[in-house]
């Protein structure tokens, strides 16, 4: 049905008015008064449309008052019945439906369809639609032409805007009065997921992350033919090379100077020189010597180096806080107590303290060990040749910085010990007042080779950015890909620490590759040594490789992430840390999207993964971490019971925050 054919449905035939005459008549009235007058909108042209509507329905009133005055003259009912017929018709005549006149005004706006808006009327800067003539019917049934005078008019006519529906304009009414009544509730939303800065490119870079694909590289990574991949051995080199090769089908980069994928540090190799290496005491005529190995030992090889010490030896208590303060160890060695704090802790807090050394005297209470037993892997280490991960400062002239020595006094030796200063039998519980002098202590210390070190090496692929300027700004992704090896001929696979932080860091690798660049760089490495004490991490941070100009601007790092609930992921720095930071923010927020929906707290392990060293420098870190469990370096990590699709879920979480990281400012 055409156009016309609908005009001529709604508007009913009028006695006296055919054709473009009787849709005429439908329009002015109730649709000028919807109208604004509006006399610079240019509409002059409209004006004869009106005139000619009002000269037909005065004739028409002419012609029906005429009529009715023949029909009364000849009489009769029928005459009535034809006048109030038309009367009705004129009744009927003026009850037009809205849209039909607002057609009848204007007849370029199309018949709005059901269910769907009005257009909004053009802004006053557009340019003018050129209207389409609409074509009316002659008398005859045929159809003519636009005249060009009409023609003409068109050409300067603008678009008039929609009329409203008075349906619409009263059920709104209606809301807005109701609104008025009631209290207006606070809103609450939901808060606001930002929109991927390329959301073709994640949608390809997700979908390349599958659980099987890493199932497939975990079960090679903490194979038993790679023997727990301990730092160094043939098994982490081995997988050392699996990553190089998988970062070179991927087209990365190398993340090396050497441009090998590998980058290389170099460890010393320490053996003890035992005839050389002596530990004595001397309180007033008193004099104590120290068999190594039997009556003492170092706690870890870092201890070792070519030294000699003598110094006086003052009593501290646990060795930190307010007994480390109260015994005022400049420039002395303190003597604390086993189990009444962390090693580590008390021999930096000495260090700060402008303490020498640090002596652990064994206690009574609980189990009594040998120190041949307790430091059987020292003691061995030492005398074959031990590996000492780099150092972590330099010192002000730019040579390495020798941490203070710990040593560990066996029981019967520490009895001995107390007992001197008390100047009477003690036992080993025995504690001085703090600050109490125990008189003196001299270590002497020397290394069988001071020539020998060991070349290792972390794993590093580059991904360059895409933006002249913002590719300067690189984002890394940490993962340790060592575990601890054997121990009596068990083998320790370590499938979740960290086979899963290294399989997720594929699955990112393969993503990026179907992502193609994004605006930042990003630089992945596998680190080794962690389980050593960081050493890969500390290696890198102390001489970091990127291209020329670039710095790094943050690190995500991945450490455990394969075990415990399906929903749980622990997180740091929380908002409780002071290193609370916007990445910590981001991955909150899409977590979610992963299937986790709130991640817990990590803080307790800031400092125990390699991300440390990259906080050490300033650059804002966050850790993921599905916490410990019972075969946290037990035999029993294998890799039948990691969670694929939870490892998965990772990688994508990760793969969301890196697209997350390209925006024009980065501030975190």
């Amino acid at each position: 049905m055409g156009r016309g054919d609908l005009d001529r449905r709604r508007v009913p035939a009028v006695d006296g008015v055919r054709g473009a005459d009787r849709r005429r008549l439908a329009q002015p009235r109730r649709v000028e008064a919807l109208r604004p007058a509006r006399r610079d909108r240019g509409r002059r042209h409209q004006v004869p449309r009106v005139e000619a509507a009002a000269r037909a329905r005065r004739g028409a009133r002419e012609r029906r008052r005429s009529a009715d005055g023949a029909g009364a003259r000849v009489g009769g009912r029928g005459t009535r019945a034809r006048s109030r017929s038309a009367a009705g018709v004129e009744r009927r005549a003026r009850v037009v439906p809205v849209a039909a006149l607002a057609r009848a005004v204007d007849r370029r706006q199309p018949r709005r369809r059901p269910g769907r808006l009005r257009a909004l009327p053009p802004r006053r800067d557009e340019v003018p639609v050129v209207p389409r003539e609409p074509r009316r019917p002659r008398r005859g049934g045929s159809q003519q032409r636009a005249r060009p005078a009409d023609r003409a008019r068109a050409q300067v006519h603008r678009p008039l805007p929609a009329l409203p529906d008075p349906a619409m304009i009263h059920a709104f009414a209606l809301l807005a009065f109701a609104a008025t009544l009631s209290p207006t509730p606070t809103p609450t939303f939901a808060p606001s997921q930002p929109r991927p800065s390329n959301p073709a490119a994640l949608e390809r870079a997700l979908a390349t992350i599958s659980a099987d694909e890493i199932r497939s590289d975990l079960f090679f990574i903490a194979s038993d033919e790679l023997a727990g991949r301990d730092t160094p051995s043939p098994g982490q080199r081995i997988a050392a090379r699996f990553l190089r090769a998988r970062l070179q089908r991927l087209g990365f980069e190398p993340g090396d100077e050497g441009k090998d994928f590998l980058y290389e540090y170099t460890v010393p190799r320490k053996r003890i020189d035992e005839a050389g290496t002596t530990l004595a005491a001397k309180h007033g005529e008193t004099q104590l010597s120290f068999a190594y190995g039997k009556d003492w030992s170092f706690y870890t090889s870092q201890d070792l180096e070519d030294r000699a010490i003598d110094a006086p030896i003052v009593w501290a208590g646990s060795g930190l806080d307010a007994d480390l303060e109260a015994a005022k160890p400049s420039g002395k060695w303190i003597a604390c107590r086993d189990g009444k704090g962390s090693t580590g802790k008390r021999r930096r807090a000495a260090q700060e303290a402008g303490a020498l050394g640090v002596l652990v005297l064994q206690e009574r209470k609980g189990t009594i060990a040998p120190v041949d037993e307790r430091f059987a892997d020292i003691l061995r280490s030492l005398r074959e040749g031990s590996i000492s991960g780099p150092a972590r400062e330099p010192a002000k002239d730019g040579a390495p910085r020798a941490s203070v020595p710990c040593a560990f006094l066996a029981a019967s030796s520490a009895t001995a010990l107390l007992s001197a200063q008390a100047g009477k039998p003690v036992d080993a519980d025995y504690e001085p007042a703090l600050g109490a002098e125990l008189g003196s202590l001299a270590l002497s210390s020397k290394l069988a080779d001071k020539n020998g070190g060991l070349e290792l090496e972390n794993v590093v692929g580059f991904w360059p950015g895409s933006d002249p300027e913002l590719a300067k700004e690189v984002v890394i992704l940490s993962a340790h890909y060592d575990h601890v090896g054997t121990r009596r001929d068990v083998v320790y696979n370590g499938a979740d620490d960290n086979g899963s932080g290294t399989s997720t860091l594929l699955a990112v690798a393969e993503a990026l590759s179907q992502y193609g660049p994004l605006r930042r760089s990003v630089l992945i490495i596998w680190v080794s040594g962690e389980e050593k004490g960081l050493w890969g991490s500390r290696a890198f941070a102390s001489a970091p490789w990127f291209p020329s100009g670039a710095r790094a601007v943050a690190d995500i790092n991945i450490d455990m992430v394969g075990r415990n609930a399906p929903d749980k992921l622990l997180v740091t720095p929380t908002d409780k840390h002071e290193k609370f930071n916007g990445l910590t923010r981001i991955a909150e927020r899409l977590a979610v999207e992963e299937g986790f929906p709130k991640l817990g707290s990590a803080d307790s392990f800031y400092s125990r993964s390699d991300h440390i060293e990259f906080a050490r420098l300033g650059i804002p870190i966050v850790f993921l971490f599905s916490d410990v469990h019972d075969d946290y370096h037990q035999p029993g990590d294998d890799p039948e019971k990691i969670d694929c699709d939870k490892v998965a879920r990772v990688a994508r979480l990760v793969t969301r925050m890196l697209d997350e990281l390209q925006g024009d400012k980065l501030e975190l």
